[in-house]
């Protein structure tokens, strides 16, 4: 790994690279978890529209079930009335 093999100790050259290389990869690691941190921020509010989304989705339903029994119950009147077809 050292360029100088007579010496097991690394020239102030090579300490200075290996510095550098390792305040790059702190300064990446950093980075790398910032990322990760906004990630998952937005991962959780995904997860929250989802559920707002579900929760409106299956009103919605339930508003639509509710109108469609109404409708078919009024059908059914109608019907029974000999009123004929609405206009």
């Amino acid at each position: 790994m050292f360029g100088n093999l007579n010496s097991s100790l690394p020239t102030v050259e090579e300490l200075q690279t290996l510095r550098e290389e390792v305040e790059q990869l702190n300064s990446d690691l950093v980075e790398a978890m910032e990322q990760r941190t906004q990630a998952a921020e937005y991962g959780l509010v995904l997860l929250e529209e989802k559920k707002t989304l579900q929760s409106q989705y299956e009103d919605l339903g339930t508003l639509y079930e509710g109108t469609k029994r109404e409708l078919d119950s009024s059908v059914n009147v109608r019907e029974h009335t000999g009123r004929g077809v609405w206009l």
